[in-house]
């Protein structure tokens, strides 16, 4: 498997596992994703241009989505599942 930028080896994150296994990493627990929607909004807060504070708190909601799914995934759920 060739990675651009690298000299043809994977990413040490994917050795010894199957690509379809999810790796067990920070990024995926749902407190990782609410820091970051946290963040995102603290910083929306110091935006005056008022398009770009709309997007930033989209962008927020998204991380809030992501928290939510990776908390579904935390207890076996489907991402989609309610």
């Amino acid at each position: 498997m060739e990675f651009s930028g690298t000299t043809g080896t994977a990413p040490p994150h994917f050795h010894g596992r199957s690509v379809s296994d999810p790796p067990s990493h920070f990024i995926n627990g749902p407190a990782h994703w609410r820091q970051r929607a946290q963040e995102t909004r603290a910083l929306a807060n110091q935006i005056d241009d008022g398009d770009a504070k709309l997007a930033m708190l989209r962008i927020a909601d998204e991380y809030e989505l992501l928290a939510k799914r990776a908390a579904a995934r935390a207890l076996g759920r489907a991402p989609n599942s309610n």
